[in-house]
């Protein structure tokens, strides 16, 4: 709560400085019923994947010449809210803690600053994993990092960077050095490639030091797009090295979508003896397409489907009485209906049907139906 405090309080102060501030935010929350084979079915609050409710507000504050800013991001459960006021309400005898108090979390601020006709950019604070400010269509995630970033842009199109993560602690100020994020980028109106490194300390227990991505993206088709993304770790460790790689294409003209993307891992380690913690390869694919009725209605359908070798952790624990299983399996079909009833609300509602296999040999088969809903304000 006194994070909350610093950052309204540090916009209040700096109102007169800054030329416009904005806030905005989403609530997003649903209910999901999920019916398992031989299961009895299951009725929660949900939005998507995570449980419960999502509350997410930002806020920025920028000068008169757009040259200097602040940045925050709230992240909350609105049903925590209620429970906390509740909380409080009923705590005739002051039982209630501050660390049972917490509904709503500073999930980032960041300052920021551009020089030289906006060529040289300065950022100092939590930032996102990747170097750059505009994000991947697949970003195969780098850890938010406390610390200072710079991204140059000497020539029109290509521009390269720098994250040093940094800390207070002297004790921890030479591991945060050597986790130092590098990338560079060239994009024109048709092509863009860009290449990311990062360094991680080997002295802080991991097993390898170096990890790499690159994503390319082309549009020189008009109404197509198409994706690729690369990511590997722990690439100077042949003991656990690995890779992982997305592919995309897009069509999109209006009134019609078709989309098709593949997502392929491979433990490309030289141990004989797999990972416990990964499969040695697996395939992701997932075709879909979308149709906008009027500006309120868009139905779609996508097909999902997976596969990898077995769970090698779970192989290991049934091996000695179990055969292994060759290879884990799921099939997903989902009609799916977008209703904008207003512009700011959105209401998302799908039927999935998942025919799988998992790492024990058995067959399963799964219903959901899911009703997202989202306010964006």
């Amino acid at each position: 709560m006194k994070k909350l405090l610093v950052v309204f309080l540090m916009l209040a102060v700096t109102g007169g400085i800054f030329a416009e501030i904005t806030i905005t935010g989403q609530i997003e929350t649903g209910v999901n019923v999920t019916a398992e084979k031989d299961s009895d079915p299951t009725i929660r609050l949900s939005h998507s994947d995570p449980e419960g409710s999502e509350l997410y507000v930002t806020g920025a504050a920028t000068t008169g010449d757009g040259n200097f800013g602040i940045l925050f991001g709230l992240q909350g459960d609105p049903l925590d809210m209620v429970k906390t006021v509740a909380k409080t309400a009923l705590d005739v005898n002051n039982e209630v803690q501050a660390a049972d108090l917490n509904p709503i979390r500073l999930d980032y601020t960041r300052v920021w600053g551009q020089f030289l006709d906006s060529k040289l950019k300065l950022l100092a604070g939590s930032s996102t994993g990747s170097i750059f400010s505009d994000g991947l269509w697949y970003d195969p995630g780098w850890d938010s990092v406390m610390g200072i970033k710079f991204e140059a842009t000497p020539i029109d199109g290509f521009s390269f960077g720098v994250s040093l993560p940094l800390t207070i602690d002297e004790a921890k100020l030479e591991h945060a050095v050597k986790e130092t994020r590098f990338g560079a980028k060239y994009k024109t109106d048709q092509f863009e490639i860009r290449g990311l490194l990062k360094l991680d300390d080997p002295d802080d227990g991991d097993t390898s030091n170096v990890d790499a991505n690159f994503a390319v993206t082309v549009t020189t088709v008009p109404n197509f797009t198409f994706n690729v993304v690369g990511y590997t770790q722990n690439i100077d460790d042949a003991a656990t090295r690995y890779a992982s790689f997305a592919e995309r294409v897009l069509y999109s003209n209006s009134p019609l979508t078709v989309g098709l993307w593949i997502l392929e891992y491979a433990d490309i380690s030289d141990t004989k003896a797999p990972s416990d913690d990964y499969t040695k390869f697996a395939i992701y694919a997932r075709p879909y397409v979308e149709y906008k009725l009027n500006d309120y209605l868009t139905p779609g359908f996508r097909v999902e489907f997976r596969t990898g070798m077995a769970d090698y952790s779970v192989a290991k624990a049934l091996a000695a009485t179990t055969p292994t299983p060759d290879l884990t399996y799921s099939i997903q079909l989902r009609p799916y209906l977008t209703y904008n009833p207003i512009s700011n609300i959105t209401i998302y509602t799908y039927y999935n049907l998942v025919v799988a296999k998992d790492v024990t040999g058995k067959d399963d088969l799964t219903h959901t139906i899911q009703v997202n809903f989202g306010w964006y304000f």
